[in-house]
């Protein structure tokens, strides 16, 4: 990706690239509800029902299509985070 930029002078480039592979990746997820990490597929399911439509709208045509993932955005946030905390037992020490 950063090979394709042309804006950006070759060194520039090699300092990114270095830059970008030292970074150490920090996400927000709970280990017991996805695991490490190491393996995003556990993620990507837990979205799909409610946010896969976004990936296939954007694909289509990303600037016209914006109201459309957004709805579903929003539709998949209150499904997904509000709702489901209802279902869950409190988590509590």
């Amino acid at each position: 990706m950063i090979k394709e930029l042309e804006w950006m002078s070759t060194k520039a480039q090699k300092l990114a690239a270095e830059k970008a592979t030292k970074m150490i990746k920090n996400y927000g997820w709970p280990k017991d509800l996805f695991g490490d990490f190491s393996n995003s597929q556990k993620v990507d399911a837990y979205h799909q029902t409610d946010y896969g439509d976004i990936i296939n709208y954007y694909k289509t045509n990303s600037t016209h299509l914006y109201y459309k993932i957004r709805k579903t955005m929003l539709k998949g946030y209150s499904n997904r985070e509000s709702f489901r905390l209802l279902s869950e037992s409190p988590k509590r020490q």
